[in-house]
């Protein structure tokens, strides 16, 4: 094979797979249903916190949460957030963001299991590291790692893959000095990882389509 045939076949490629990324982008639905549906409930939580003081206490965690199995606590501390007006402000517009790429990249469906897995995976590190507090944002990194994930491995473009590459280093640093948004970031891109496996062959333009032998 010719160096001429080896560059057309790369050529044609990369076509491809930005042909297959417009394409999925006109699938997925501009409005970030999900994330807005994820915001409204953490918002009517987050917002019964201030009217009714003994909601945080309840939902936040507490070093002796599991021990007294309050399993509910494990997700709860999603709902609201002890750091108050600062830490709202920073979350929500942080999620709508990448939530809406998340479902411009996967789609509306696969958003709820990523932020609840990584959630859950994220307070059950911070009862080890950090076991006071509350708020979304480490459910937010979860959906941060499944897009960077996406960046390096599907996105053509040397710039989103070195945006990706930086985003999961941010979350394996973080881990490391036990900040409890790394393993958050770090699973979400091991679910990203699967779940083009589970989307594409129930969309795309080979649907249907029966492999040859």
């Amino acid at each position: 094979m010719t160096d001429t045939n080896i560059k057309e076949r790369e050529q044609t490629e990369a076509s491809r797979r930005i042909d297959q990324i417009r394409s999925s982008e006109r699938r997925r639905p501009r409005i970030p249903l999900a994330t807005l549906c994820v915001l409204a409930v953490t918002g009517v939580m987050t917002g019964m916190q201030f009217v009714f003081p003994q909601v945080l206490p309840a939902l936040e965690r507490t070093p002796t949460a599991l021990a007294d199995h309050q399993w509910w606590r494990l997700m709860s501390p999603l709902l609201v957030h002890s750091d108050g007006w600062r830490q709202i402000a920073f979350n929500f517009p942080a999620i709508l963001v990448v939530g809406f790429f998340f479902e411009s990249i996967y789609g509306s469906k696969p958003l709820l299991p990523v932020y609840l897995v990584c959630g859950i995976a994220g307070e059950i590190c911070g009862y080890m590291w950090q076991p006071h507090g509350a708020g979304a944002s480490i459910a937010g990194a979860g959906l941060l790692g499944a897009v960077a994930f996406w960046l390096v491995g599907r996105n053509p473009t040397i710039q989103a893959k070195f945006g990706g590459v930086g985003i999961l280093a941010g979350g394996l640093a973080l881990a490391f000095i036990h900040n409890i948004h790394g393993p958050p970031v770090l699973l979400g891109a091991c679910l990203g990882s699967v779940l083009p496996v589970i989307l594409e062959p129930h969309s795309g333009p080979h649907r249907g389509r029966r492999r040859q032998p």
